[in-house]
């Protein structure tokens, strides 16, 4: 099982890339400023044999889109 953005789902904050992997109980996966998805990309397989993992890049970082008046800089967060 390999790390990756393979869905995207249209929202108000743009285009927003995401994965998923495994059977079980969700587990939804959000990363950190200024981080993406990919930063959890060692512990998914391990996670996927118990979880169904849900990651995803916020709007903003990694491979997701953004809207014209969204801000992701830290004064924000």
């Amino acid at each position: 099982m390999h790390w990756r953005l393979d869905q995207t789902v249209d929202t108000r904050a743009g285009p927003v890339a995401a994965g998923t992997a495994g059977d079980g109980e969700a587990l939804v996966l959000a990363h950190g400023w200024p981080w993406s998805s990919y930063s959890w990309h060692r512990v998914i397989p391990a996670l996927a044999q118990r979880y169904r993992v849900y990651w995803y890049d916020m709007p903003g970082y990694g491979r997701s889109g953004t809207s014209a008046v969204q801000r992701t800089s830290l004064d924000v967060q």
